[in-house]
C-alpha cells in the first residue's frame, strides 16, 4: 500500500513540476513577445481551452445567447447599416447573428 501512495505522489509532484515549467514558459512569452506573438500564440494554441471559441468561454454560443438574440432588434431599432468588430476575436457567435443589413466580412483580422 505505501508504495502505491508514494507513486501516486511522485506523479503529483511530476505534474505541478510540468505545470511550473509551463507556466514559467508562458510567463517569459507574454513578458517579452509582442501584443501579435502573444495572441497569436493564444490563438494558435486555444490557451483559454474552450472546445468551442478559440476566444474563451465568454464567446461560446451559450454565454453570449442573450446578446445575439438581443442585438439585431436593436440594430434595426438604431438604424445601423454598418458593424466594426474591432476585438480580437473569431466571430464565433456573431456569425450566428441574424441581422437584416448586409453583412460584409473581412474575415479573421487578427
Amino acid at each position: 500500500m505505501g508504495s502505491q501512495s508514494n507513486d501516486s505522489f511522485l506523479r503529483f509532484l511530476q505534474d505541478l513540476i510540468s505545470k511550473s515549467r509551463r507556466k514559467s514558459e508562458e510567463a517569459r512569452r507574454f513578458r517579452n513577445g509582442s501584443r501579435e506573438e502573444v495572441f497569436s500564440w493564444i490563438f494558435k494554441t486555444n490557451k483559454w481551452g474552450c472546445s468551442e471559441s478559440v476566444s474563451g468561454k465568454g464567446s461560446d454560443l451559450i454565454q453570449s445567447k442573450r446578446l445575439s438574440d438581443g442585438l439585431p432588434n436593436l440594430l434595426q431599432d438604431l438604424n445601423v447599416h454598418s458593424i466594426l468588430d474591432l476585438p480580437c476575436g473569431d466571430m464565433n457567435w456573431m456569425k450566428t447573428l441574424a441581422i437584416a443589413v448586409p453583412i460584409h466580412r473581412c474575415g479573421y483580422c487578427g
